[in-house]
């Protein structure tokens, strides 16, 4: 939380003289390793596992492996006496995570770094965690070591303070995944995933979770790109979002300092830190020539979304399952077409005809609209959709479907858009994302581009490529059209705010010139809400209802109106 004297800490503490035993706890990881194992050791192997696997241990070669949780054991056909045990495990476990203690004999530093164990207390999952013969440290001082080094950045004092929020829980979560004593090249993706678990339990933004997530999933990008196992155009497409490429350098810097005293500097064929930071400076550019291609080329199409998960609909009692059930529905069907949609939870600006959703429409089927939510719901499934932006006056879908997804789409996601279906097919993964990006070829990749340019040459703002690029890393940094709110300066050209709220609502327009839907082809959106293109809620059917019920979905209810 960018605490002054916390921060002070972090930045100074001497945490390498605890080399490869790891910070000082009150109950340290041998103890607890030791009596884990004493009280399961008279068990069967199938119950030993089944209670290690209940909370989360994997027996590994330095201790245990795996992310430490205490929910309760649950099995009806346990006895008794594994009942007791599984009690006596999850007691330890609690004793060992968020009960611990940081004993370094430093009172403010004892204070600060307990009060870091036990407010995310998987860390003490990886303090003492022996790491295999190239690293000096323990994976948990190599985590703090790391995150001292991106703190002490020049870069770092630059980021704003949700960036640097950013860097500090990347840093200390990027190895929770690493199994101890042994080389592990797939930890990179298991502490990814150990991630999304511990950051469901906090108010974070999806979106700022997102970003963290991904930043752990491909914390080795570095060592890839230098042995030339991974390309500029792949590191680019992974950290696309402007906001993200300084803090990949940052961390990429760091990590790589801090496995030994000098590995980073022989890697690299340098002597001194200034030489290394040239050297890394130099890989990096490789690397934003491609970002800045990104940026040049983006098409930039803003919806209207709503806030609060649709708290602020009207709420509508229907029969579900022969059952009475509550949901939030917005009928635009019952709005006038200058109505506010103020009340309902949007920004002050937008009107129903105002209104523009990026919408995926599927049969309405349990099964089929599970396997959205599934995929949609983790970002490391990296998977790319097609969808359609819609309004309440022009709303062709896909085959004239009815029902689907309200998607939540990152600017820095949209890959291709154009007026008519593109037949994008089949083609969803992170490569086919990659290739639509870096392809100029096609109309579709610079539709909505040009027509921006056109618009802004209309107010007298003529763009050259790299011109565009630096008014699109402004814009990929924003959410709401609402939010551009100050004139922008881009060299010596200024576009009015105005001007360009004007230019990016105008060629938004363009998406529906043509005589069916039209297609968006985006990478990792979040699922916001369904919608329903009938005209009152009970033309929806049960499989729809109920889904909308169980998750907790607003639904927006929008009659066809080609």
């Amino acid at each position: 939380n960018n605490n002054p004297a916390t921060d002070n800490l972090l930045k100074n503490f001497d945490f390498a003289k605890y080399g490869k035993s790891g910070l000082p706890l009150e109950y340290s990881r041998t103890e607890f390793t030791q009596n884990i194992e004493n009280l399961i050791k008279d068990l069967s192997s199938g119950n030993q596992q089944q209670i290690l696997g209940n909370f989360g241990l994997i027996r590994g070669e330095a201790g245990f492996d795996g992310l430490p949780n205490n929910k309760p054991f649950e099995n009806q056909d346990a006895s008794s006496d594994l009942l007791e045990i599984a009690q006596k495990v999850q007691h330890e476990i609690e004793k060992f995570t968020a009960q611990n203690n940081v004993k370094t004999g430093d009172k403010e530093a004892d204070e600060i770094l307990t009060a870091l164990v036990q407010g995310l207390p998987e860390f003490t999952s990886i303090v003492g965690k022996e790491q295999h013969g190239t690293h000096d440290y323990s994976v948990d001082i190599h985590s703090l070591k790391v995150l001292q080094s991106a703190m002490n950045d020049p870069l770092y004092e630059n980021l704003s303070d949700t960036d640097k929020f950013i860097v500090k829980i990347s840093a200390l979560c990027h190895d929770f995944g690493k199994r101890g004593g042994v080389v592990d090249k797939g930890h990179a993706n298991k502490s990814a995933e150990y991630a999304i678990a511990l950051l469901e339990r906090y108010n974070i933004p999806q979106r700022i979770k997102d970003r963290i997530i991904d930043i752990i999933d491909n914390h080795h990008w570095f060592e890839a790109y230098c042995n030339g196992t991974v390309s500029a155009e792949e590191v680019a497409i992974r950290c696309r979002r402007p906001e993200d490429f300084v803090i990949y350098e940052i961390l990429a810097k760091a990590d790589f300092a801090n496995v030994n005293e000098t590995m980073h500097y022989e890697r690299s064929g340098v002597k001194t830190q200034e030489e290394f930071d040239k050297y890394i400076a130099d890989k990096m550019q490789g690397i934003e020539k491609k970002l800045n291609y990104i940026y040049s080329k983006a098409n930039l199409i803003f919806d209207t979304k709503f806030t609060q998960n649709g708290e602020k609909f009207t709420r509508q009692t229907i029969e579900i399952d022969g059952k009475p059930a509550e949901l939030k529905v917005l009928n635009m069907n019952n709005l006038d077409d200058d109505a506010s949609l103020e009340q309902f939870g949007f920004a002050p600006t937008v009107t129903k005809e105002g209104y523009r959703a990026f919408v995926h429409m599927t049969d309405p089927k349990t099964e089929n609209l599970e396997t959205v939510y599934v995929l949609t719901k983790n970002s490391l499934n990296q998977s790319s959709w097609s969808v359609s932006l819609v309004k309440p006056s022009e709303n062709y879908t896909y085959y004239d479907k009815k029902f689907g997804f309200i998607y939540d789409v990152d600017q820095a996601n949209i890959a291709q858009a154009y007026k008519y279906n593109i037949g994008s097919g089949c083609r969803k993964q992170l490569d086919d994302f990659q290739e639509d990006v870096f392809d100029d070829k096609t109309l579709e990749r610079t539709f909505v581009q040009k027509k921006i340019i056109e618009e802004l040459q209309k107010k007298g703002v003529e763009l050259n490529s790299d011109e565009y690029a630096k008014l699109s890393k402004y814009l990929l940094r924003k959410r709401y059209i609402t939010q551009i709110k100050k004139d922008i300066k881009i060299g010596e050209k200024v576009i009015k705010a105005s001007d360009l709220v004007e230019a990016l609502e105008n060629s938004r327009e363009i998406l529906f010139s043509g005589r069916d839907h039209n297609e968006i082809v985006v990478l990792n959106p979040r699922i916001i809400g369904l919608i329903a293109m009938v005209n009152e809620l009970e033309n929806c059917p049960q499989s729809f209802l109920r889904f909308a019920h169980e998750r907790d979905l607003p639904i927006i209810i929008m009659k066809r109106s080609y």
